[in-house]
């Protein structure tokens, strides 16, 4: 839990998982456990704060003297600007923390943690109110202008409002799907996005949808043109959406004739309903899950060009004998 001063080589150790900013410093949060602040006109490391466990998400109030933490060791903590130095601790969470935010006059810090719970706290570290009606993890929080009440997001699909200042739920929203961040306009409209891809308008008890991005299981192919040879297979997690098994290198092999390409790679995306959406077409992949036949394929392929291109001068050399 100690901070010192930076030297030229402070640098993180691991990925970073936040970053935040404000006027010329720039803060940042990494997977090392290490929350550093950065000058970005010197483009230096300045000071360093320490978490027990990965720091996930970092914000400076607003008037840029605060920075707050939030962290997998179960806590948010808070530090000041430029000095890091440790200024309170934000505890009672029973999972990981993954957000903490001011409210908009920097006199209290919102948190929401893995334990499906959201808690306010004043700046220095008293719990004021403790938030349970989540039913997943909590994901993201933000706060109404006026600071009077707290949106938040979680696993459950639901969208949340809180009053701040009593620390009741106000109303719920069930969008029936994953929701990993939420934000409130100045007009309140909250903004949510999900796991399907779109954005949902939340707006005077009614909820309209933005398919804002395209949303399902990514599929990686490799393809050799003119050969039987096809290869592809989840790039990650799958939900296992169905669809028609041929229309995937039909998809592909169109695309890369398009382009004017005889051995190629790329991603597709799968949608909920067996939609496909060509999302990435590339020329001579790595073929890396799949070398040995590929290499193959490619080595025939290749083999009947050159013959293409030499048969007609074989012809030719053939009929000049023949003479």
């Amino acid at each position: 839990m100690t901070t010192r001063r930076a030297d030229h080589a402070l640098r993180h150790r691991g990925p970073i998982a936040g970053i935040a900013s404000h006027g010329s410093w720039i803060a940042t949060a990494g997977y090392d456990n290490r929350v550093i602040l950065w000058d970005a006109r010197s483009r230096r490391a300045v000071a360093r704060g320490c978490h027990d466990h990965l720091v996930n998400q970092c914000a400076f109030s607003s008037d840029g003297r605060w920075l707050v933490t939030a962290s997998s060791d179960y806590t948010a903590r808070l530090w000041s600007v430029p000095h890091m130095r440790l200024h309170a601790v934000l505890g009672g969470h029973a999972d990981d923390v993954d957000m903490a935010v001011f409210s908009p006059d920097d006199s209290r810090i919102a948190t929401c943690a893995l334990d499906r719970c959201v808690r306010v706290f004043d700046t220095a570290g008293r719990c004021l109110h403790e938030m349970h009606g989540h039913t997943g993890n909590v994901l993201s929080l933000a706060w109404s202008p006026d600071g009077r009440e707290l949106i938040s997001s979680s696993v459950d699909g639901s969208i949340r409002r809180w009053d701040a200042e009593r620390g009741v739920e106000v109303h719920a929203t069930d969008l029936a799907v994953r929701t990993d961040s939420v934000e409130i306009g100045p007009e309140g409209v909250v903004y949510a996005g999900d796991d399907l891809g779109r954005i949902a308008l939340i707006a005077d008890g009614a909820v309209h949808f933005v398919q804002a991005h395209r949303a399902g299981d990514e599929i990686k192919f490799y393809g050799v043109a003119g050969d039987e040879f096809f290869h592809w297979f989840y790039s990650g997690h799958s939900s296992g959406y169905v669809f028609e098994p041929s229309a995937l290198p039909r998809l592909a092999a169109r695309a890369a004739a398009a382009a004017g390409l005889d051995i190629y790679g790329g991603d597709v995306i799968v949608s909920p309903s067996g939609e496909l959406t060509l999302i990435d077409l590339n020329d001579w992949p790595s073929f890396a899950p799949c070398r040995e036949r590929a290499a193959d394929a490619i080595a025939d392929y290749l083999t009947r060009r050159v013959h293409a291109a030499w048969n007609p001068g074989l012809v030719s050399s053939a009929n000049e004998s023949a003479l």
